[in-house]
């Protein structure tokens, strides 16, 4: 009989006003096509929520007074941070979508 191998499963924090938090419950994530662990989540509880609102109310009271060429300007920077983390985080989004890794792609 072929031995099976068991892959780790990573758990995540979620970020808040600029830091990792890993705090709250834990929340397992399944796949669709077969039910298997894929990753774990901390779930963000009241005060977590409140304070995203009040960090993003802060937030715009900063961006509403840049012109809109600054606004640009840090959404391309933001992008270009983005951009190198697809071929990491693309597994992940996919494989909790129940499509393939190259589906997952389009």
């Amino acid at each position: 009989m072929a031995q099976m191998t068991v892959t780790p499963v990573a758990t995540h924090g979620f970020l808040l006003d600029g830091k990792w938090i890993e705090q709250g419950d834990q929340v397992e994530i399944h796949a669709p096509y077969d039910g298997s662990t894929v990753g774990r989540v901390f779930q963000a509880r009241r005060e977590h929520v409140d304070a995203a609102i009040a960090a993003a109310i802060k937030a715009f009271g900063t961006t509403r007074r840049l012109p809109a060429f600054e606004r640009q300007r840090v959404l391309r920077r933001v992008a270009e941070n983005i951009a190198p983390a697809q071929g990491r985080v693309r597994p992940h989004y996919s494989s909790g979508s129940g499509k393939t890794h190259q589906g997952g792609a389009q």
